[in-house]
């Protein structure tokens, strides 16, 4: 009498030979012909199989800002810091303290730059409406303004706001705020020059002929 054949493993029971197992798109070997036994490994497989698949789509390494970082450097997010910098600035002009020095003359000068300042920058704000954002780069969507109070800076904001925090400090008459409105200008000058090549990555020539016939703040015309 004949033995009977011996079915080769990883062979369907008609015979034929098939790949018992197979890898999924995480890198998990699943079998492919599901046993008696197996069903309840596939079932515990394809769970890891969603859960990797999830935790790598919100993976910090995967993030939209990550990927932006390795592109430029860092450089956009990094330049943010100086946001900071200047409402610390800000706060900073309001220590209290008793005025070294006082007089008639000076009162009138700051109260003179104050509302200067103030209409200065009142009316760049509201020119940019909601286009107007503290970070370097440029709100996605906004229009260049180049008219009104644009016409004499590109930066009448700046301009405005280091005018009428020059005339609080000359009231206030502390050498403390000197230095603290120092370090201000520097970190809106520094702000308006990074956020110059982001306009000018955002509207190509228009922005550089703007530039090229109105100051930054109060001087320097063209791009630098």
């Amino acid at each position: 009498m004949p033995r009977p054949r011996r079915r080769a493993r990883g062979s369907s029971p008609n015979g034929s030979r098939s790949c018992c197992r197979r890898r999924c798109s995480c890198g998990t070997r699943r079998a492919r012909w599901p046993t008696r036994s197996s069903v309840h490994d596939s079932r515990a497989t394809a769970a890891r199989c969603t859960a990797r698949s999830r935790r790598a789509s919100t993976s910090p390494r995967s993030s939209p800002a990550r990927d932006r970082l390795r592109e430029d450097g860092g450089v956009r997010d990094r330049a943010n810091w100086l946001v900071v910098a200047q409402f610390v600035l800000l706060a900073l002009l309001l220590l209290p303290g008793d005025p070294l020095w006082a007089g008639q003359q000076a009162t009138v000068l700051a109260v003179l730059l104050v509302i200067t300042g103030l209409v200065l920058s009142g009316a760049g704000a509201v020119a940019l409406g909601r286009d107007l954002v503290p970070w370097v780069e440029p709100r996605e969507g906004a229009t260049l303004r180049t008219g009104g109070v644009f016409r004499l800076t590109r930066n009448p904001i700046y301009v405005g706001l280091l005018i009428a925090t020059a005339g609080w400090v000359i009231w206030r008459a502390r050498f403390e705020l000197v230095v603290v409105w120092v370090l201000l200008a520097v970190v809106l000058v520094v702000k308006a020059h990074l956020e110059q090549h982001r306009l000018l990555e955002r509207f190509g020539e228009e922005y550089r002929e703007y530039a090229d016939r109105t100051p930054l703040l109060l001087w320097a015309r063209g791009i630098r």
